[in-house]
C-alpha cells in the first residue's frame, strides 16, 4: 500500500471519528436525557359573572331621553378588579368600566327617546373578563 493511500485512510478515519464525537455530543443519535421538574406551579381559576342584573329608567320632568340605572350583585370571585358595562342603543355601543369589585351599579344617559337598549355586565380582572350577564330590549318610555 502506498503512503499516499495510507495517509488518505488515516485522514478519513480521523474525520469519521470527529463526526461521531460531534454528533454524539449534540444528541443526534436520539439519546434522551431526563429533564428536571418545573419549580413554578400554575394555578387555575375562573372569573365568575355578576348575578341578578336589573335596570330602571327614570324620566325627570322636561327630560325626554331618560337615565338608565343598572344594578347587579357582585361577582363571588374575590380577585375581580371591577366591571365592564356595555350599553347598546340603536346600534351604538357605549362602554363604562368600574375600578372596584364592590361597585354594583352604573348609570347611563340615554341618547334617544322611544328606543330600546341592551345592557351587558362582565366582571374583569386585568385583561380577562367573565361571561356577560345581559338584559335585552329595555324600553325607553320617556
Amino acid at each position: 500500500m502506498s503512503t499516499t493511500c495510507l495517509a488518505r485512510r488515516l485522514v478519513a478515519g480521523a474525520c469519521a471519528g470527529v463526526v461521531l464525537v460531534v454528533l454524539g455530543a449534540t444528541g443526534a443519535f436520539g439519546a434522551f436525557r431526563a429533564s428536571t421538574n418545573a419549580s413554578t406551579s400554575v394555578g387555575s381559576g375562573s372569573l365568575s359573572a355578576p348575578t341578578q342584573l336589573t335596570t330602571q329608567i327614570q324620566c325627570s320632568s322636561g327630560q325626554t331621553k331618560g337615565t338608565l340605572t343598572t344594578s347587579w350583585t357582585a361577582t363571588p370571585s374575590l380577585f375581580a378588579t371591577g366591571y365592564t358595562v356595555v350599553y347598546t342603543e340603536s346600534g351604538s355601543t357605549t362602554t363604562h368600566t368600574t375600578a372596584s369589585r364592590t361597585t354594583t351599579s352604573d348609570t347611563y344617559t340615554l341618547a334617544k327617546k322611544n328606543t330600546t337598549i341592551s345592557v351587558t355586565v362582565k366582571a374583569t380582572f386585568s385583561a380577562w373578563s367573565s361571561a356577560g350577564l345581559t338584559v335585552a330590549n329595555v324600553a325607553n318610555t320617556c
